[in-house]
């Protein structure tokens, strides 16, 4: 499927555009728009009631055609998606709503997860590998479902991911959802990649290829396995293909069914938006996003100041010309801002909210892109309504600063107030005075004898270190912990 060119490591995006002959993508569908003249977003599943993907809020997803991981769940697609899941949706858009036609959601990898990070106080990020691919799952951005949670992801669970490759092929979770615990001989696994090492005749039933790259799976093709939609029932040397089947061992696979993936999104002349993450950038003209080369020299940039470069997350709007998307708009879609505080105000009309610190407030934009999520169990699809500021509501807030110096929530959580933690600030630095104090948009937070302070690598450093590595705009961590008393508790330099 075409969702799948945006999910690969760089190298193979790049490998797969000079293979021929792999067409009709993972179970044979295609999302070639309409006519030439078709809509296609692609991106993260930010809220439901239809559901929304890139701020466009798409109806009619139970009538439209609904493919899952391979499986045809017409008229029964809304039940089967999740927060966090990449999905490629292709349609007509009036504004910020849309009429869906197909809808197609395909998981990067499942497997089973082994060298996961130790679990460290503090710690908002995880690693770990699913068949040699390389995973980074945040606390914060990173959803959860099937009974897997930050805290408890544990080796041999059996996960299937769905993300975002950064520049370096560490897939960037989005969504992970639990598929119970490894057992040999049964776990049902699936990746994606070029076939290398395979007979030069094409493997067939009985022979072996390697699916390499970063993975580098041993592959094997079991008594029975479906080739049908490979050309000539063979699996040939350079092919890019989706395989799944049996883990017999860590990092090899008896495959029973292999299908050929397409590399294309849309064509000619149609709309497109998509989000994910800068890679393989070159200059304004020439990077990618999410595995889509990109030309955003005439581009629209929101904020005026954004600095395009690999790693930055993204949404970029714009026409396809061949295999290029020539931009027109490119926002974004980063978690630069991290907040992390009590609510002090909503106002629903004007779609904001505001959090409280010790001596001052922070105002948030929410727009119809903001990931919104209840962690207290009381709703399943959260408006800005449903804060309680009365109950003194925590909120967790990621998101970035816009053009006219606004705070846009990228993601906004809520949890009761009996689960609320330290408050957190992370931005850019508008003022300091060292040894003294400093001021993030906005918000001034002092130091005492017992503040404490990191650099990037988060090793500890003193003070004037600190103050002197500061700028104007350079973005800083300030945690002022439980009872919050306007002085921090520790500052962290960030990169």
């Amino acid at each position: 499927m075409s969702a799948f060119q945006k999910k690969l490591p760089i190298m193979l995006i790049i490998l797969a555009g000079l293979l021929s002959g792999c067409g009709g993508g993972s179970g044979g569908g295609t999302t070639a728009g309409i006519g030439g003249t078709g809509q296609i977003a692609s991106g993260t599943i930010t809220g439901f009631g239809s559901i929304f993907v890139n701020g466009i809020e798409f109806l009619d997803i139970d009538t439209a055609t609904c493919t899952i991981d391979d499986s045809d769940n017409t008229g029964n697609c809304q039940a089967n998606l999740q927060l966090g899941m990449v999905v490629e949706v292709t349609g007509t858009v009036n504004g910020t709503t849309g009429n869906a036609t197909q809808v197609i959601f395909d998981s990067d990898v499942e497997g089973a997860v082994a060298g996961v990070s130790m679990l460290n106080p503090g710690d908002i990020k995880r690693t770990f590998t699913v068949l040699n691919t390389a995973v980074q799952i945040d606390s914060a951005s990173t959803k959860f479902s099937g009974g897997i949670a930050f805290d408890t992801l544990a080796n041999d669970d059996v996960v299937e991911i769905s993300g975002f490759f950064d520049n370096t092929g560490v897939l960037q979770a989005t969504y992970v959802e639990g598929k119970g615990s490894l057992t040999l001989g049964v776990t049902q696994a699936e990746i994606k990649g070029i076939v290398s090492a395979a007979p030069a005749a094409g493997a067939g039933i009985g022979d072996s290829f390697v699916i390499s790259g970063a993975s580098n799976i041993t592959v094997t093709i079991a008594a029975g396995a479906d080739l049908g939609d490979m050309p000539g029932g063979i699996v040939s040397n350079g092919t890019l293909v989706e395989v799944r089947g049996t883990l017999t061992s860590p990092t090899t696979l008896s495959a029973n069914r292999i299908e050929p993936e397409d590399t294309a999104i849309g064509s000619d002349g149609d709309d497109i938006s998509i989000e994910g993450l800068i890679t393989d950038f070159v200059s304004q003209s020439n990077f990618r996003v999410d595995g889509q080369l990109v030309d955003a020299t005439t581009a629209t940039l929101n904020p005026t100041t954004l600095q395009l470069g690999n790693g930055a997350k993204v949404e970029v709007e714009g026409t396809i010309s061949g295999t290029t998307l020539i931009a027109d708009d490119v926002e974004a879609r980063g978690n630069d801002i991290k907040v992390e505080a009590t609510v002090d105000a909503v106002d629903a009309g004007a779609s904001t909210v505001t959090v409280r610190f010790f001596n001052n407030t922070l105002v948030i934009q929410v727009d119809s892109q903001t990931q919104l999520e209840d962690r207290t169990g009381a709703v399943s699809n959260m408006t800005l309504s449903d804060i309680n500021v009365a109950g003194g509501d925590f909120l967790e807030i990621g998101g970035f600063v816009g053009t006219g110096g606004n705070v846009i929530a990228s993601e906004l959580r809520r949890d009761s107030s009996a689960n609320a933690g330290d408050d957190i600030l992370q931005g850019p630095v508008d003022s300091w005075n060292p040894g003294s104090d400093v001021t993030v948009l906005g918000i001034t937070f002092f130091q005492d004898i017992n503040t404490e302070f990191e650099d990037e690598k988060e090793a500890g450093i003193s003070s004037a270190a600190f103050y002197n590595a500061l700028s104007t705009g350079r973005n800083i961590k300030v945690r002022d912990d439980i009872a919050a008393d306007g002085v921090a508790d520790e500052m962290d330099l960030e990169n």
